[in-house]
């Protein structure tokens, strides 16, 4: 999963990685976050999910990461506005999800299967 172009921005990152998700470049969001030292509850359960992707959020216990999410403009059969979520350090994706922010919407990995 190493990206030389995430230093350039994380539309990149999603494009390079061939993900095959479409953004609307526009809607960028940046937060500078700090990855947990332990993992319980929802966050367990969060890296749980990209454990199935190939992701392993606990080597980045305590560590800083950039967030970026947009909206995803050819997510299938939704009738609601989808994000995807990528956290990246060192040019690197760590971590990724896709969802919605309906309280009965969903989450799941950028990984297409």
């Amino acid at each position: 999963y190493e990206i030389a172009s995430c230093l350039v921005g994380s539309e990149m990152c999603i494009r390079d990685r061939n993900l095959g998700w479409e953004i609307d470049s526009s809607t960028e969001e940046f937060h500078s976050v700090i990855i947990p030292e332990s993992f319980d509850g929802i966050m367990a359960e969060y890296n749980r999910m990209q454990k199935e992707q190939g992701f392993d959020l606990e080597a980045y216990c305590g560590k800083q990461c950039e967030q970026y999410s947009y909206l995803l403009t050819n997510y299938p059969d939704c009738g609601e506005s989808v994000i995807i979520t990528i956290y990246i350090i060192d040019g690197k994706i760590i971590a990724g999800d896709i969802h919605t922010a309906a309280l009965d919407g969903f989450m799941h990995g950028i990984v297409r299967k």
